[in-house]
């Protein structure tokens, strides 16, 4: 079900790395691939799509892409999540099973409608 909008404090359940084939980010243009094949694929093309639980509210998706401009909401939830962030770089796997704070909103998608999105994440 929608998430409610507010603060919630949620579980990191599952990480997924996916890639983009073909030129856009959905169903039939992203698939889910291994962490060797995530390693090599193009830095704009690939994004860490995470499962967060509200527990009794149900789940929320978080998409983190790894192209140049979206780095620093990667590197805020890695920080919320207490992933060790080091010059060599990080590992994402760190940050299941974390508990992180959210906050959730409702905005307006002249495309699809109304869509449900973390507007800020925090250490709890």
């Amino acid at each position: 079900g929608m998430i409610p909008d507010g603060d919630h404090v949620v579980l990191v359940q599952k990480l997924e790395r996916q890639v983009k084939v073909g030129d856009k980010w959905n169903k039939d243009g992203t698939k889910t691939v291994p962490p060797e094949e995530f390693a090599v694929a193009e830095r704009d093309c690939k994004r860490l799509h995470f499962t967060l639980m509200i527990t009794g509210k149900g789940s929320i998706w978080h998409d983190l892409y790894l192209g140049e401009k979206s780095l620093p909401f990667l590197k805020n939830f890695m920080e919320a999540t207490g992933v060790n962030i080091t010059k060599d770089g990080f590992d994402p796997d760190e940050a299941v099973g974390k508990q992180v704070g959210i906050n959730v909103a409702t905005k307006e998608d002249p495309t699809y409608g109304a869509q449900t999105q973390i507007t800020k994440v925090w250490k709890v």
